[in-house]
C-alpha cells in the first residue's frame, strides 16, 4: 500500500453537508430494491472472496440509508445495521475517497476511540472501497475488509478487491434494470386495465341504444306492417343493417381490447388435449361442422390466455368463411424443433390466393386498423398476439400443401380449405 494514502479523521456527528449526501445515497438506493432484502448468494460469495483475496477474518458489504448503516453481506463478524456516523465507512463518503486504508487503528488517533476499535471486534486493520451508482456516481455504500490485527495488503490483491467491488456494482446495475423492467410491466398491465375497462364500457353503453333502435324497428314491423310503402320499408331494413353492422362493430372492439391483456399474461403449465377442446366448445360450431383435435403435445408452458385467443379466433374464422352447411375443422398444437406449432386448418372455400400474403398483416395504419373493425378484427387480433410471443403465421390453401409434407398430412382437414400455421419459440 502507497504511503500517499489519505487518511481523514472520524467526526463523531454528523455534519449537515454529510448528512445531504446521507439522503442523497438514500433516494438513489430507492432505485435498486436492495435494501432490507435477505440473504443472496450472488453478494455473500463476493464479500467471502474479498476476505479470502485479503487474508483478512471480516468482510462487510453495506448500504447507506441515510443516517443508517445496512448490511447486505457480513463475512466474520454478526452485524445487520448500525448508525453511520459510528462506522469508519462514513469517511469514505464524507470525503469522496476512492479508497479508505487504516493500518493501525488503536494507535490512530483519529479512530482509536470508534466502538468497533474499542470494543468488539476490536479492529486494527481496516481498507474500504465505495460502490457508486454508475448513472449518477452516487457513493450507496461501501465495500470493507477488516481485521483485529496489523496489517498491510500489496497492489494486486487490492487491484483485486477492486474488480470486486466493480462486480458488486455491476448487479446492482442488473437490479435497477430488473426493477425498472417489472415497474414498465406493471404500469403497462395497469394501463392495459384501463383500455379494457374503458372499452368495455363505452362499448356496453353504446350497445344499449343500438339494441333499442334495431328492437323498435321489429315493432314497427310487427305494429305498423300495413302502414309502410316500399320505400319506407327499405329505409326500415337499412336501418336495422346499420344497427346491427355498428353492434359487431362495438362487439369487435371489445375483443381488440383483450389483446393487450392476453399479450402481457404470463406463461402457465397446462394440459393441451382439454384445453384445444375447450376453444372448439367456445367456438360453438353448428351440427354440421366437424370439429377434430389431431394428436396433440401432453402438456405445454405458454401464456395460456394469448394462445386461446389465437387458437378461438382461428377457429371461429374457419367457422365464419366456411360455404357449407356441412364441413370439418382440425385443431393440432404440436412441437417442431424448438418451435410450438398451433394448426387450424378447415375444408372450406379456402384463401384467394391474392389474400395469403397479407391476410394476418399487422403492420397498420388508424386507417388500416379502423378498416379491420370494420370487416372483423378476429385477424388482427391473432396477428397481434402471435407478435407478442415471438412468433410468425404462415396461411396456405389446402391444394397448395404438398404430399410429402409430414406435418400437413397429420393436420389439413381436406383437398380444399386453408390451413394457418402459427408458430413461436419454445422458451
Amino acid at each position: 500500500m502507497s504511503d500517499t494514502t489519505q487518511y481523514y479523521p472520524t467526526n463523531a456527528t454528523v455534519s449537515e453537508r454529510v448528512a445531504r449526501l446521507l439522503q442523497d445515497s438514500r433516494r438513489e438506493l430507492a432505485a435498486y430494491g436492495i435494501v432490507d432484502t435477505p440473504e443472496e448468494p450472488a453478494f455473500d460469495d463476493l464479500v467471502e472472496l474479498a476476505a479470502r483475496i485479503s487474508g483478512w477474518p471480516i468482510a462487510l458489504l453495506s448500504f447507506f440509508d441515510g443516517r443508517r448503516q445496512w448490511y447486505k453481506s457480513a463475512y466474520g463478524m454478526d452485524i445487520a445495521e448500525d448508525d453511520a456516523a459510528a462506522g469508519f465507512c462514513l469517511n469514505i463518503i464524507a470525503h469522496g475517497h476512492a479508497r479508505l486504508y487504516i493500518a493501525d487503528a488503536p494507535n490512530d488517533e483519529r479512530f482509536r476511540n470508534n466502538p468497533y476499535v474499542s470494543g468488539e471486534p476490536h479492529i486494527r486493520a481496516y481498507i474500504g472501497l465505495p460502490i457508486r451508482s454508475r448513472e449518477t456516481g452516487v457513493t450507496l455504500g461501501t465495500l470493507a475488509v477488516c481485521s483485529p490485527q496489523a496489517g498491510t495488503i500489496d497492489c494486486a490483491d487490492l487491484k483485486t478487491l477492486e474488480l470486486i467491488t466493480a462486480q458488486v456494482e455491476n448487479l446492482l446495475e442488473l437490479r435497477r434494470e430488473d426493477n425498472r423492467r417489472r415497474m414498465a410491466e406493471h404500469r403497462l398491465a395497469a394501463a392495459n386495465r384501463q383500455l379494457e375497462g374503458f372499452a368495455r364500457t363505452v362499448a356496453h353503453d353504446l350497445r344499449a341504444p343500438l339494441r333499442r333502435q334495431a328492437s323498435l324497428v321489429r315493432v314497427l314491423r310487427s305494429e305498423f306492417a300495413g302502414n309502410f310503402d316500399g320505400e319506407a320499408s327499405k329505409i326500415l331494413d337499412r336501418l336495422a343493417r346499420s344497427a346491427g353492422e355498428a353492434d359487431d362493430l362495438l362487439r369487435d372492439l371489445l375483443d381488440y381490447a383483450l389483446v393487450a391483456d392476453a399479450a402481457s399474461a404470463s406463461r402457465e403449465d397446462f394440459h393441451v388435449r382439454p384445453f384445444l377442446e375447450e376453444v372448439l366448445a367456445l367456438a360453438n360450431c353448428p351440427d354440421g361442422i366437424r370439429t377434430e383435435v389431431v394428436d396433440p403435445l401432453d402438456r405445454i408452458c405458454a401464456p395460456r390466455v394469448a394462445i386461446k385467443h389465437i387458437a378461438l379466433n382461428l377457429v371461429t374464422n374457419a367457422v365464419k368463411h366456411h360455404d357449407r352447411v356441412d364441413g370439418r375443422v382440425l385443431v393440432a398444437l404440436d412441437l417442431d424443433g424448438r418451435d410450438y406449432v398451433l394448426s387450424v386448418s378447415d375444408d372450406g372455400p379456402g384463401f384467394p390466393a391474392d389474400r395469403l400474403a397479407n391476410a394476418f398483416d399487422c403492420q397498420s395504419s388508424g386507417q388500416r386498423l379502423a378498416a379491420r373493425l370494420r370487416d372483423g378484427v378476429g385477424s388482427y387480433i391473432i396477428a397481434e398476439l402471435t407478435a407478442s410471443l415471438g412468433g410468425d403465421i404462415e396461411a396456405m390453401r389446402n391444394e397448395d400443401l404438398r404430399p410429402d409434407d409430414g406435418q400437413a398430412t397429420q393436420t389439413f382437414a381436406g383437398g380444399r380449405g386453408t390451413t394457418v400455421r402459427v408458430r413461436w419459440p419454445a422458451l
